[in-house]
């Protein structure tokens, strides 16, 4: 097995190979909030929403409340527009501060990465870079309420609204031709921020030095996305074997899993960089790729929660092929929830097997179990409850 392990981890990280050619939706329609272009404000509308523009097209917008994909469940939005049969878009602030914090840097700084571009170009997603223009102050070292250039934003759905290429097109040209000069915008807008409410923020000299490092040779205001791969997957490499060296008592994950870090090829021969939780070797060719979402507190994780793995798992379950090395392998993909109840379970079950499972839960729980239980189904995805009770 073509494994890689770092000294002092307990998992190693799976580096498998995969190519899609296409991805097709069979879940559930979602409901979602409607806005009249006319009203639209991506600082108030909720997230995510429908939006018809002026000339009646219809766009499914989603919203991320920062650019790490691990913080806010923001892929539970994208999930969300995925049964919207129209063009899908997602914005995405480039950078978030949060303030210094009382003790210097024990506050957030994020700024998005390669691995998101990879997610959404696949998922055929329309990216929207954004930054944030005005904030309220919480103290002397914090800010809260961010808001989004909203004019801007505004300008952008336009633009996506008109353009015939697909996502993955706009995505590469949003990303090469606006990623440096949106990046310079943020740092300069939390400057004013912080002078206008006296509030202290990050030195912003590693987030220029990134800038600095990613810029194209040839042109220092458009974005090497070489550079920025490799910049941001080998932070991306770094943070998934940090996680495989230490068992964090909320993943409770299976003894003798690996980390998956996949390359997938799609037919355009782009090549893109993805994790999985989980990947399950079961001996031979057979593997399981799966997202596991855990509570110590409920009896299950929350619907949110649910869907981030979901959106993983969708593309996942539509590879056409994988392989590790030179080797062809058989996979399935598989949904592992774990909560504070008695027993095991597989899904999809049948409808009485899940009532009679579930007999005691509360009728909310069993509302979202019963439309997991239908949107596994629908998408050839396995499920599995596992209750961490005795």
């Amino acid at each position: 097995m073509l494994l890689r392990y770092t000294f002092g981890m307990s998992r190693p990280v799976v580096r498998l190979q995969g190519s899609i050619q296409s991805l097709r939706f069979n879940g559930q329609p979602a409901t979602l909030p409607n806005y009249e272009w006319s009203d639209f404000n991506i600082n108030a509308a909720r997230s995510p929403c429908k939006v018809r523009l002026a000339d009646g097209a219809g766009l499914a917008v989603s919203k991320w409340t920062g650019p790490k994909r691990t913080r806010t469940y923001p892929l539970a939005k994208v999930y969300d527009t995925y049964s919207h049969s129209g063009k899908i878009v997602t914005v995405i602030p480039i950078i978030k501060d949060e303030g210094r914090g009382e003790r210097e840097n024990n506050t957030n700084l994020d700024r998005v990465n390669f691995i998101t571009l990879s997610w959404m170009n696949l998922m055929g997603v329309y990216v929207i870079l954004a930054w944030y223009c005005d904030a309220d102050k919480k103290d002397n070292y914090r800010i809260t309420r961010q808001r989004l250039d909203n004019d801007y934003v505004r300008q952008k759905i336009e633009e996506v609204a008109r353009y015939k290429m697909d996502a993955h097109h706009w995505n590469q040209d949003h990303f090469v031709n606006e990623f440096v000069p949106l990046y310079e915008k943020a740092l300069h807008s939390y400057a004013l921020i912080a002078q206008k409410l006296g509030v202290a923020m990050h030195s912003q000299q590693r987030l220029l030095s990134f800038l600095d490092a990613v810029r194209s040779t040839d042109n220092p205001c458009k974005l090497d996305l070489a550079k920025y791969a490799e910049l941001s997957l080998s932070a991306s490499e770094r943070a998934a074997l940090r996680e495989t060296a230490t068992e964090h008592r909320m993943e409770r994950v299976q003894v003798g899993n690996a980390k998956g870090f996949f390359e997938i090829h799609n037919y355009l021969g782009g090549v893109y960089y993805l994790t999985a939780d989980e990947v399950i070797l079961n001996g031979g060719n057979q593997v399981i790729i799966q997202e596991s979402k855990n509570t110590t507190k409920r009896l299950l994780p929350s619907l949110s929660d649910i869907k981030d793995g979901l959106f993983k798992l969708l593309l996942f379950s539509q590879l056409q092929e994988l392989r590790l090395g030179e080797a062809s392998l058989r996979f399935r993909t598989r949904l592992r929830l774990t909560g504070v109840f008695k027993g095991k379970l597989e899904l999809p079950a049948e409808p009485e097997v899940l009532e009679s499972f579930t007999a005691s839960w509360g009728a909310p729980v069993r509302r979202s179990l019963l439309w997991l239980n239908e949107e596994l189904r629908r998408l050839a995805i396995e499920g599995v409850l596992e209750g961490t009770q005795s």
